[in-house]
This record gives structure tokens, sequence and C-alpha cells, in this order.
């Protein structure tokens, strides 16, 4: 389980993130929802160690991960993928992949677990000798999300997946991504502000505003709240 606890993240003497606190359970895909500003990225920077919390902790597998650096939370479980499909552009689509498993020492596993990022998403198959920064959006986006698979997380923190992608591959990422939680039993904190998709995958939700939790609920209660739609959510 992860657990943040009232964690208060700053930018210089700008308060971002002001006392928030979020649980995602074990196997449980979580949205945090929230208009450009709201703090959602600022949140999964710091689970991820990139951005120290002033005050608050985060809890992770029994333990506070708080104050480790970025590599100890990749290795106690945790990966973030990125907003803005952050792909090394000369490298192919299997190197790409590879520096994904870079903390993994089994190379048997590592070559098995590529095999299954390619069943997941057949295009990274057909392009993997190509370089990678020739991918297409949509295809740059599920090598990124297959590229934090391989380091064999537990929980995956998702920036923002459906940014700038068209529609129909929007609804084909989302797809793949709840197949993949259901076969790897991954826990998925997934940062959206399409708040409609976002709620079609996780069971629960927080909307920030302002770095703060405004409103928090299940996703099925907050699909049917018509005034929380229309005043929050956008839809």
């Amino acid at each position: 389980m992860l657990e943040l606890r009232d964690i208060v993240v700053r930018y210089g003497p700008v308060v971002a993130v002001d006392r928030v606190s979020i649980r995602v359970e074990e196997q449980q895909v979580v949205a945090l929802l929230g208009a450009n500003g709201a703090g959602k990225t600022t949140v999964l920077k710091a689970i991820s160690g990139l951005l120290p919390c002033a005050s608050g902790d985060i809890a992770w597998g029994g333990g506070v991960i708080s104050k480790l650096p970025p590599h100890r939370i990749v290795r106690a479980g945790i990966c973030q993928v990125p907003e803005g499909r952050e792909v090394f552009a000369g490298l192919s689509v299997y190197d790409n992949l590879r520096l994904g498993a870079y903390l993994r020492r089994n190379r048997h596993a590592v070559r098995s677990d590529i095999d299954r990022m390619y069943e997941y998403f057949p295009v990274l198959a057909e392009r993997r000798d190509q370089a990678a920064g020739t991918l297409s959006g949509g295809e740059q986006q599920m090598l990124v999300i297959a590229r934090a698979l391989m380091s064999s997380p537990a929980m995956l923190l998702l920036d923002e997946p459906s940014l700038g992608l068209a529609p129909l591959v929007v609804q084909q990422v989302f797809s793949i991504l709840r197949r993949i939680c259901d076969d790897m039993r991954l826990s998925v904190l997934l940062v959206e502000q399409d708040a409609e998709t976002a709620l079609s995958i996780a069971s629960y939700a927080y909307v920030l505003e302002a770095g703060r939790v405004v409103v928090e609920g299940s996703s099925v209660a907050m699909q049917g709240d018509e005034s929380l739609r229309r005043s929050y959510l956008g839809y």
C-alpha cells in the first residue's frame, strides 16, 4: 500500500502541494484529477523522490520512503511514466526497453519480460530495431509505459498518458493498461486531465485544486454526481 500523509511540497516560497493525503491499496487503480497547475505532477514527483517533501511523509511497503533517492524508490517497486513521452530518441525500441531494466540482474527474466511487452504492444515488436524518436506519438507512449514495466514494479505512476493523443489511440492505450493491471496485479496512481477516461479505469479518485484535495470518492460516485462533474471534472 502507498500512503501519502499530509505532505507539503514547495517550489521555493510557493506551496505547490498543501497537506495532501492519498492512499492506494494493493492492486488498486486510483485517479488523481484536477486542472493544470493543481499540483498533480508535483505529487508524483514527490513520490518518485524527484522533489522533497517539506513536511509529511510517504509510506510504502511498510516503510517511509520520503527521504530516499529516486533509484532507491525504483528499486523498492515504484516506477513513474513522466508526462511528455520522454524516449531515448536515438536508441532503438529494444534498447529503450533494456534500459528500463537497468537495475535488474537476471538476464533471462529481462529477455522474457521484453517478449511480454511485445505481446502487450505488438507494434513495438514490429518496430523493435527502429529509433524510438521516429515512432508516432501513440507508439512512443506505449514504449514509455512498456519501458517502465521493465523495472518490474509493483506500483506504476502514470502522468497524463492521454496527452496529445488522438481519441482512438487513447482508447487503445487505456485498453492495454486495463489488461496489464489485471495481468500483472499492479497498483496504479493515474494523473489525467481526461477525467471521464480516468474514471473508467480507476476504482477511486481524488480531485486536487490549488494543491489541496477538495473531493475524493469512488469512481462510480463521481461519475454519477452531475454537479461534481460540471464543477471539477469538465464533462
